[in-house]
């Protein structure tokens, strides 16, 4: 791996560990601060991400895709409403770990979605997340 791709995973690992410690406040975390736990000088945030929301924007996108990755539906349910149940306490233990993210970040989470869409439950559980 070369040096710039270092720096930049480190930035990347750095931003992420602070949007988890910061329950997903992303307007809490300030380029400065990136900057100085990875340990590096504060334009090379700009350098290779164009800007600190930019570099959030892909950490926000690299939790969910871990997220859904990590997602398995393989259990045998007997009914819709105990899938449903498994489904929904998955999702929801996550959105409540970063429930300080913004709700467009989570349109990112289509897989989930999709896995609860067979229920009419969703649009309601949807329509609470938004409120």
């Amino acid at each position: 791996m070369d040096k710039n791709e270092d720096v930049k995973n480190r930035i990347i690992k750095v931003t992420t560990e602070l949007i988890e410690k910061y329950n997903g406040n992303t307007k809490s975390i300030t380029a400065r601060m990136i900057a100085e736990k990875a340990d590096i000088g504060l334009r090379l945030i700009n350098y290779h991400f164009g800007s600190k929301e930019t570099l959030i924007n892909e950490c926000v996108q690299c939790i969910i895709g871990k997220v859904v990755t990590e997602f398995q539906m393989t259990g045998n349910y007997e009914t819709d409403k105990e899938r449903l149940t498994v489904c929904a306490t998955y999702v929801f233990d996550f959105l409540l770990s970063f429930r300080n993210l913004p709700y467009f970040y989570f349109r990112r989470f289509t897989k989930l979605y999709r896995e609860l869409q067979f229920c009419s439950y969703t649009t309601r559980i949807f329509t609470f997340l938004r409120k």
